[in-house]
């Protein structure tokens, strides 16, 4: 079957909801680095990607540098529209993600 491009693009996008980013450091260390949602296609026929958590570097009180993920400020498309059950896995490290507005 042949499927122009912008329709296996849509079907894709509409598939996936979040894409997980894995890296590997130095010493072999994996970290999460990004978590993104996956929008509808752009009007470009591009995909659009809503990063929630991405890396970012931290100093400890110790001088320390490390990093660690943390929330950009952008809201999950599923805030507000939770079920109960669902509702009661959100703690409050990942309650201003998806509060209601």
């Amino acid at each position: 079957v042949e499927l122009p491009l912008h329709a296996i693009r849509a079907q894709i996008s509409s598939a996936i909801d979040v894409v997980v980013q894995m890296n590997r450091y130095a010493g072999g260390r994996r970290l999460v680095t990004s978590i993104c949602e996956v929008d509808a296609l752009g009007d470009d026929g591009r995909y659009r990607l809503r990063e929630i958590y991405a890396i970012e570097r931290v100093t400890e009180q110790q001088g320390e540098r490390d990093v660690q993920l943390a929330w950009t400020g952008e809201r999950s498309s599923l805030a507000g529209d939770l079920k109960p059950e669902e509702q009661a896995l959100v703690t409050e490290l990942t309650e201003a993600v998806f509060a209601g507005e």
